[in-house]
């Protein structure tokens, strides 16, 4: 509470003091939100050394955010020699502790890249993006879609493809909606179907996902566009004027 100054007023200090307190007697939670607070950019606090301590003690006390945290660590190489063994077989047990971000990272690491590295395996990094998913993370799901979406993928298979970016739509992952849309805009990988396509185009854009506003915006368009041109009334009291302006002519 006194970190994030719900209900009272902030104080990093005395924060820092009641999660020292906590962590010694093992309160993993506690460990992990200390470690968090030495990761802040403040002199003052800024010391990734001991982040990094605090991480693995959370970690070690079955705390997923603690294992997650030394992961990131480990992978980008903040406040640690870079390791990307160490930080994949963290993110592991994160997701061995049904962390579904955990799982995630796990894929991540393990996913096909630009890059090749040692790591690279694509049937683990399909087993933890699946995992992952299981366990209701939204991103989880989508890049698992995207493996069976990809076509130089071993695994690729347009129609769990859509399944799982449905998922990630449901759990409100943007991409997942905007992807889906255009699935059934394409007819790939389901049946084609404007009118459902455009459901999930309302449903990404909703989520603030750009490429799903586009796409609403250009149907909008284009259905003003084949809208039949209303044409001009006729005015009867101009009619009836230019009659007697003729009459009184003649």
């Amino acid at each position: 509470l006194y970190s994030q100054g719900i209900g009272l007023t902030t104080d990093f200090e005395l924060a820092t003091t009641y999660f020292r307190i906590a962590c010694r007697e093992n309160i993993s939670a506690s460990c992990n939100q200390m470690g968090m607070m030495f990761q802040l950019p403040q002199k003052e606090f800024l010391d990734l050394e001991k982040a990094s301590r605090l991480f693995q003690k959370a970690c070690e006390i079955q705390n997923a955010h603690g294992c997650e945290n030394l992961g990131l660590m480990y992978y980008n190489g903040e406040g640690v020699t870079q390791d990307l063994k160490k930080s994949v077989d963290l993110f592991g047990k994160a997701c061995l502790l049904q962390s579904g971000k955990g799982c995630f990272y796990a894929g991540y690491v393990y996913a096909p890249q630009e890059k090749v590295s040692a790591l690279t395996d694509q049937e683990k990094s399909l087993e933890y993006y699946k995992k992952s998913c299981e366990f209701g993370y939204g991103s989880g799901c989508f890049n698992l879609a995207y493996l069976y979406h990809d076509s130089k993928n071993s695994h690729h298979d347009y129609l769990k493809a859509a399944r799982y970016y449905e998922k990630a739509c449901w759990l409100k992952e943007s991409k997942g909606c905007y992807s889906l849309g255009v699935y059934y805009e394409t007819g790939k990988g389901v049946a084609l179907n404007s009118a459902i396509a455009e459901e999930f185009f309302y449903m990404g854009c909703n989520q603030k996902e750009a490429e799903s506003c586009k796409k609403i915006f250009l149907r909008e368009q284009e259905r003003k566009l084949k809208q039949p041109k209303r044409q001009a009334r006729s005015n009867p009291i101009n009619e009836t004027k230019t009659k007697n302006f003729k009459t009184q002519s003649n």
